[in-house]
């Protein structure tokens, strides 16, 4: 839920809701049909849930077919 208050000619956006629970976006693998759920995470290779794909190492691949990170695109929606 967001709400656009604006103060004096500054405009200020704040999000009302439950700290910590903001959905993460997934992303899909180009290659296979494999898709990078945060809440998931990969645990086979070390990446714990909670963590973002931007937070991913970059010689992370995909645990599918080994592509790597650049071949991802997000979901969007």
């Amino acid at each position: 839920l967001w709400f656009y208050i604006p103060i004096s000619a500054i405009p200020v956006v704040i999000k009302i809701g439950k700290p910590g629970k903001e959905a993460m976006d997934k992303y899909q693998c180009r290659a296979c049909p494999y898709i990078y759920d945060p809440a998931i995470g990969d645990p086979d290779q070390g990446i714990k849930p909670g963590t973002s794909f931007e937070d991913i190492s970059d010689d992370w691949v995909c645990p599918v077919c080994g592509v790597p990170k650049t071949m991802f695109d997000k979901i969007e929606g």
